[in-house]
């Protein structure tokens, strides 16, 4: 608990849209726990976690930490951010790597990656987070046209809701979720948008029409 909270006197504002905010672990353990309960086996869902504007990485230690992910990836635009995010894997590192060799888990050279989320490949996630409750509509309705690229079962956990177009609605099924963050006493909505084939509708008669995936 110690390594997920040590930044917790280092908060800072960046401009604009950058503006940092954690989730609450536990919280957040609670939504991954039954997203991840709910999925298909053939979703394969501890393939890949990626949190997309990780910060200072928060998200992704819990879910390193206290799930069975393969792989826990954080990407973040910010150069401070990130920087501080892999000063804080390395401590994470000594504190918790003994313990996660035990169960099968491991680490990739490094969890934290700085880029544009835009540019970034995380096709191949399995669960894929984002905390966009700043983000302008524009970047969210990029990033969900993105996610289109994902694989059937993979998951979304969005701090808003996507934006409703024709594609994004017919490529996900999604329902609604809640978490605690540490910058408000309310809870906050998420959004949890699994993909799902995307169908095309072919006429076959005057009345009937034929889903083709």
């Amino acid at each position: 608990r110690s390594v997920l909270q040590a930044a917790g006197a280092e908060r800072a504002l960046l401009q604009g849209a950058l503006q940092e905010g954690n989730v609450d672990v536990e919280a957040f353990a609670a939504v991954l726990d039954r997203i991840c309960r709910r999925a298909d086996v053939s979703a394969d869902i501890y393939r890949r976690f990626v949190d997309l504007g990780s910060g200072r990485g928060m998200a992704v230690f819990a879910a390193h930490a206290l799930f069975p992910f393969r792989q826990c990836v954080g990407i973040e635009i910010s150069a401070e951010y990130n920087d501080s995010a892999r000063q804080l894997e390395q401590w994470y590192a000594k504190a918790f790597m003994s313990s996660a060799a035990m169960n099968g888990q491991h680490m990739s050279r490094s969890m934290f990656v700085q880029g544009d989320v835009l540019t970034e490949d995380w096709s191949d996630a399995s669960v894929v987070f984002l905390n966009c409750v700043t983000w302008p509509s524009s970047l969210l309705q990029a990033v969900a046209r993105k996610a289109l690229r994902l694989r059937p079962g993979a998951v979304v956990i969005s701090g808003k809701r996507f934006p409703i177009e024709s594609a994004v609605m017919r490529g996900f099924d999604f329902r609604g979720e809640a978490c605690m963050g540490d910058w408000t006493k309310h809870a906050v909505e998420l959004w949890a948008y699994q993909r799902v084939p995307l169908c095309e509708l072919v006429k076959v008669s005057d009345r009937k029409f034929l889903a083709i995936k």
